[in-house]
């Protein structure tokens, strides 16, 4: 069995940045998620404790976690929320 990784440290919240019409932008996630990485978090919590997910849709969601963890190139664990 291999044992259970801690987690330990800043895991921010990301709240999505969404334009006028509700569509993600990315590449300001992107931007965000370089920039918390260079000042050191320890992980990424998307559709978290920001309260915006009931709000999104499912293909939006979907969005989200797949632009930050592509961004982050497994340099940080992510925690996506669900619900």
């Amino acid at each position: 069995m291999i044992p259970a990784k801690e987690f330990s440290g800043i895991f921010p919240y990301i709240a999505a940045p969404l334009d006028e019409s509700g569509g993600l932008k990315d590449d300001v996630l992107r931007d965000l998620v370089n920039h918390l990485i260079s000042k050191g978090v320890h992980g990424l919590t998307p559709l978290g404790s920001t309260g915006e997910g009931p709000y999104l849709d499912w293909p939006t969601k979907k969005s989200v976690v797949e632009v930050l963890v592509e961004a982050a190139v497994g340099r940080v664990p992510v925690g996506a929320g669900v619900n």
